[in-house]
């Protein structure tokens, strides 16, 4: 489609970085359901393009990927199945991280204006 206009269309990388922008738009106030959708979403993309050369993909999708494995680890830990199971700590710690992820993509919005 792109280059009937006669216009370059986007790599994979190029691709991979806009739509991480959208899943950021997501969760700016991303209440711990949205989070976990977004989570799933970032898993499901990750295992799409794990054998292709994604290392030039940018800065946000290295980011949401190594949100992606905190927020499996923080379930590997204090989940129901986790060696150091604890309900009170796995709240805290998804609370934590949802905090922080979703301030980062309200810094990471700011900045696109």
């Amino acid at each position: 489609m792109f280059s009937d206009v006669g216009v370059e269309g986007l790599s994979k990388e190029q691709a991979l970085d806009c739509y991480s922008l959208c899943l950021i738009l997501r969760l700016r106030e991303a209440a711990e359901e949205d989070f976990d959708a977004v989570m799933s979403e970032v898993w499901k993309l990750y295992f799409r393009v794990i054998d292709e050369n994604t290392g030039s993909a940018g800065k946000y999708w290295s980011r949401l990927c190594s949100t992606m494995w905190k927020w499996d680890e923080i379930y590997a830990i204090f989940g129901e199945f986790g060696y150091a199971r604890s309900q009170r700590k796995l709240l805290r710690e998804r609370a934590k991280l949802i905090g922080e992820t979703s301030q980062w993509a309200r810094d990471v919005i700011e900045g696109h204006r």
